[in-house]
């Protein structure tokens, strides 16, 4: 108890410094060295963990009553959460993998024939069927070539592909003609000739868009690149595509 005025006292718990809090005290003569009168010692301890094979990213490992033990107290346990490493190639869906594949446009036509190497560092040699085109992010699957299932090893998931498909920017026109003679014929054109004296028809060419400097600001704040006539008459605040000088 401590007076802090006249009349005024206080008082305050604090541990014992000659028991630790423990409620006894133990003859010097008998303190053990090792412990010091502690009743604990610091050990180092190798635990070997074991991946088994299928587990997954945040499964956990315990190991019971490895935490660190108190006198009279029950020892807690020692657990590891598995964190999976992200891989450049593979993505995990449970016990599927998903693979990403480009290929050019002679492959996807004509067929291909390309290797992967597996997570286990086999050599997949991946092939497709005669005459079977591939299409533009067309997913193709191979059996039983995912992960293993945990607690069951035998049992796999599977290899899903995703295709990608580049395509040559331009094509020589001599190559353009040959083409045409083997792939299937284009569909015919409707008739476009004008019924009408006030209907006029016009020849367009595609060509690359070009943006004046207001709509690739637009467009970088994710804002509409289009916008009302009242809006472009009030100040021209739209982001319209610029025209060109004819």
């Amino acid at each position: 108890m401590t007076q802090v005025a006249p009349g005024f006292v206080t008082q305050s718990r604090r541990q014992c410094n000659k028991c630790d809090g423990e409620g006894q005290v133990i003859d010097p003569k008998f303190v053990c060295k090792e412990c010091n009168g502690k009743k604990v010692v610091s050990e180092k301890k190798t635990l070997e963990v074991h991946i088994d094979k299928g587990m997954k990213n945040g499964q956990k490992i315990d190991f019971i009553g490895e935490a660190d033990e108190r006198p009279g107290v029950l020892a807690g346990d020692i657990q590891f959460i598995i964190q999976e490493k992200p891989n450049s190639e593979f993505q995990r869906d449970g016990s599927h993998l998903i693979y990403n594949k480009k290929i050019n446009l002679s492959q996807a036509l004509t067929g291909l024939e390309f290797t992967i190497e597996h997570l286990d560092k086999r050599t997949l040699l991946v092939k497709n069927k005669v005459g079977e085109v591939i299409k533009p992010g067309q997913v193709k699957m191979i059996e039983k070539e995912g992960m293993p299932t945990y607690r069951n090893p035998f049992e796999k998931g599977h290899l899903y592909i995703k295709f990608e498909i580049e395509f040559p920017k331009k094509i020589p026109d001599d190559i353009a003609l040959k083409l045409v003679k083997m792939l299937p014929a284009k569909p015919a054109l409707v008739d476009i000739t004008p019924t009408d004296e006030n209907k006029t028809v016009e020849k367009v060419t595609l060509d690359e868009p070009k943006f004046d400097e207001r709509s690739r600001q637009q467009h970088r704040s994710g804002g509409d690149a289009y916008h009302s006539d009242d809006e472009d008459d009030e100040g021209g605040q739209g982001g319209n595509i610029g025209c060109q000088t004819q």
